[in-house]
């Protein structure tokens, strides 16, 4: 190949062709139009997102993925009511209410506010190579557990109260897998997260895990609050 058709592949026809993918072909959800996908899609990452599909060592070939082929991660399930102890206790004490960093001072998620506006709130664990001094002092059960998995990227507890939502949408890169636990959740399918159409409603003591990088939604219509783990794999 010429330098000319190289460059031709490379930045015309292979993103050309990622956007379709992503846009028209991959699961069975769909935007409803360009300007969604423009505001929610990150056609941007697009092109990455297909290599990422391509060669990941694991690939997700299903929006839900069976817990059997990741059995690192029954140590949490199997823990599920210890983790729970303790995301209750941040709860009560009002640590939901407003997000911590590492040193344990509040500040303002502009990232998660954008995206997630309404009434999901968070206690952050682990951060892709962090572990938050507010953890260490107030879960540290939790945290124990976090790090005896090698496939911990990131990990928080969420709570999700009675009627709020997150909107439809998509994570902008496959660099990972999300995985829920149920805590203390309503166990109603009033509760629930639907993942490129398929609905899944939280209970305690089970496990979820999907590629966030197709379409989804939750959605707490009861009026008890949902308290999970939330983990990138």
């Amino acid at each position: 190949m010429t330098p000319l058709s190289i460059a031709l592949v490379c930045f015309i026809l292979f993103p050309v062709a990622s956007l379709a993918y992503v846009y028209r072909f991959r699961g069975e959800q769909r935007f409803t139009g360009p300007s969604e996908y423009l505001r929610k899609g990150w056609p941007i990452f697009a092109p990455l997102n297909v290599l990422l599909y391509g060669f990941s060592a694991k690939k997700a070939k299903n929006p839900i993925l069976d817990m059997a082929d990741y059995p690192e991660l029954q140590a949490l399930e199997d823990n599920w009511e210890v983790l729970r102890e303790e995301a209750l206790s941040l709860y009560s004490n009002g640590y939901f209410d407003s997000t911590t960093d590492k040193n344990n001072q509040s500040y303002y998620d502009v990232g998660f506010r954008t995206f997630y506006k309404y009434g999901w709130s968070k206690f952050y664990c682990k951060w892709y190579g962090t572990v938050h001094e507010s953890a260490r002092t107030h879960c540290p059960k939790t945290v124990e557990l976090l790090e005896n998995i090698d496939s911990v990227n990131g990990a928080m507890f969420t709570l999700l109260p009675p009627g709020s939502k997150l909107t439809r949408h998509l994570d902008p890169i496959a660099c990972s897998l999300r995985y829920h636990l149920g805590l203390s959740t309503p166990n109603d399918d009033k509760c629930f997260i639907s993942i490129d159409g398929n609905v899944h409603s939280w209970r305690d003591g089970r496990s979820l895990l999907f590629d966030e990088t197709y379409l989804h939604f939750a959605r707490n219509d009861t009026d008890v609050p949902r308290l999970i783990l939330w983990k990138g794999q």
